[in-house]
């Protein structure tokens, strides 16, 4: 028997190997982008001899201040984007071809414009004197414009555009593994759909969720041009 496992475990490790000299070249490439970058800044933190660099970066309030704002920022933007990101994923999973043609082409239609483009067409439409206060001035509906801009308002509404189908691919992905009968199952057997949801649903998905995440908060952290584009002169 251990034979025979030693013979099937050869192929498999020589393809993990082969797999691994495949990627090599990628994943180099990625360490010289991100790794490298990261601590030449903190070589230069570090030039002195001392932790005073660090010891600023840690104690300054100015530092301290940007760091928490953009904590929460992050956890605002991932939690809206989950929330909105789930329906949207469980009806894509449960549509028709034709809804989920339509639903597709509206995912996917904002990367077909580049990201300061939509930066702009947000400063434009969430401005002063943009679309949704001229419409809502019409309407009668307000007298005096909202201050939908450089403000929190305006990074959340833009963030979460940017990032909302970075969120909805992963959970609609991971829906289509699993198999819709589960959950009519459970209610066959006596539970609510509510009992079902939280004891199936919710544990099986909670991994992706928190994958998912963890990928919109990584691509807010890089997006820095568009957050101060519409956080501009706020204070």
């Amino acid at each position: 028997m251990s034979s025979r496992a030693a013979e099937r475990a050869g192929p498999a490790r020589r393809r993990e190997r082969h797999l691994l000299l495949l990627g090599l070249p990628a994943i180099l490439l990625l360490l010289g982008l991100f790794a490298w970058p990261v601590l030449r800044l903190l070589a230069m933190s570090l030039s002195d001899g001392t932790l005073t660099q660090l010891e600023r970066a840690a104690t300054d309030e100015l530092y301290v201040a940007v760091l928490v704002d953009s904590l929460k920022i992050a956890g605002l933007v991932m939690l809206i984007c989950l929330a909105l990101a789930y329906p949207v994923a469980l009806w894509l999973a449960r549509a028709g071809p034709l809804g989920l043609a339509l639903g597709m082409f509206a995912l996917l239609l904002p990367f077909w414009t580049s990201v300061l483009v939509r930066t702009y067409a947000w400063m434009v439409l969430l401005g002063r004197n943009g679309v949704v206060n001229r419409a809502l001035r019409d309407w009668g509906l307000i007298e005096q414009p909202l201050p939908l801009l450089h403000n929190l308002r305006g990074v959340l509404i833009g963030m979460v555009h940017v990032l909302l189908p970075y969120m909805v691919f992963p959970i609609y992905a991971a829906l289509l593994r699993i198999d819709p009968d589960l959950s009519r199952a459970a209610e066959g057997l006596g539970a609510s759909r509510w009992n079902a949801f939280a004891a199936w649903c919710c544990p099986c998905r909670l991994p992706v969720w928190g994958r998912a995440a963890h990928w919109s908060s990584c691509l807010h952290w890089a997006s820095s041009s568009p957050r101060r584009c519409w956080a501009a002169g706020a204070s």
